[in-house]
């Protein structure tokens, strides 16, 4: 996809994010209500130590084509017979495209930009974790393994 970046969103950007999705996971709060609670949320010592917002930006107008969060969790690795293995995971959450930008991959190249600069900035990760109420296909086409929940 040409023309595309990943960045870090900042506060502004993640509340006009917020107002954004609040279609998708809002109700039943009102849309003041529901950017209250996001600001909350992201106002707690875990969500500022662990938490990050980000978005796939297209460079032609410097809107945001995608939005995701990433939470940084420890994790850790053991098999039989082996040493013990810490390390991080991380869940992704969130993952949102406005109505008109759906259905042209914007979400999906998040989705692999988020992964490249984790595993990149990262070298204790260990996993990717995702929850996602949209179904699987698209996730799976990325290399997730669906699992009940």
């Amino acid at each position: 996809m040409k023309g595309v970046k990943l960045a870090l969103a900042s506060e502004e950007q993640k509340t006009e994010r917020d107002r954004l999705c609040h279609e998708a996971w809002g109700a039943p709060l009102s849309v003041s209500q529901f950017l209250e609670r996001e600001r909350v949320l992201r106002g707690t010592p875990w969500a500022r130590a662990y938490m990050k917002s980000w978005l796939l930006v297209d460079e032609g107008h410097g809107g945001a084509l995608a939005s995701c969060e990433t939470f940084q969790m420890r994790s850790c690795i053991t098999a039989p017979g082996s040493a013990r293995n810490d390390g991080h995971s991380y869940g992704i959450a969130s993952v949102y495209s406005e109505p008109r930008f759906r259905g042209k991959g914007h979400a999906s190249r998040l989705v692999e930009l988020v992964h490249a600069e984790l595993e990149r900035a990262d070298p204790k990760l260990q996993a990717f974790v995702l929850y996602s109420e949209v179904g699987a296909p698209m996730y799976e086409r990325l290399g997730y393994v669906l699992r009940p929940s």
